[in-house]
């Protein structure tokens, strides 16, 4: 039948309880479901694989009728999309599609490390190009490499790369400095090899 249904009830942290047995494996069980005059267009079920039960979200109508889960949340705290067995925390899966897209005017991807705001880092887009810097606070003078979409330059040390590949060392005082030397090598030893600098 089709209309409204309202479940309240105070002083109790479930509303609504959905109850099943887990014994067997890798079978969709305790779902909510949808559905139009005659077919399932969508359903939220959880799934038990044998040693962790697991949230699939299963896609709604799309060309066709269809359940298959698009989105899975394991047990372990793994959230899957485009994948049933995410080893990471987050795991997007496609094939011949955009996985992940970020939009806005500025849209800044960002890295944050526990240990310490020194070892933070972002990647950053915007009218001149695509930023990669130190710290969460992108600005000229936290980026380290710049690449220019428009022109199809590189700038390592630079924003505005005059050429295919634009590397403008910091004004040190010491000559000898490595940070003063675009530096080949093929060791740890940073003497042996091939150095450009001054």
């Amino acid at each position: 039948t089709y209309g409204v249904l309202t479940i309240h009830k105070d002083a109790h942290e479930e509303h609504l309880t959905l109850k099943t047995n887990y014994s067997n494996a890798n079978t969709p069980r305790g779902a909510i479901k949808w559905r139009d005059s005659s077919n399932v267009t969508g359903a939220i079920h959880t799934e038990y694989d044998g040693s962790k039960v697991n949230m699939h979200f299963g896609s709604l109508y799309n060309s066709g009728y269809n359940t298959t889960s698009r989105m899975v949340l394991k047990g372990d705290g793994n959230l899957g999309i485009g994948t049933a067995t995410p080893d990471s925390n987050l795991e997007v899966s496609s094939s011949g599609v955009t996985a992940v897209k970020i939009t806005g005017s500025y849209p800044i991807l960002y890295f944050e490390d526990t240990a310490g705001s020194d070892i933070d880092a972002y990647i950053a887009n915007n009218a001149n190009g695509l930023f990669f810097g130190k710290t969460n606070s992108p600005s000229s003078s936290n980026d380290i490499m710049m690449m220019d979409l428009t022109n199809k330059r590189l700038g390592i040390g630079t924003s505005s790369p005059q050429g295919v590949l634009s590397v403008v060392l910091p004004n040190l005082t010491s000559r000898d400095s490595d940070a003063q030397h675009i530096i080949f090598h093929n060791s740890a030893d940073t003497n042996k090899g091939l150095r450009f600098g001054y």
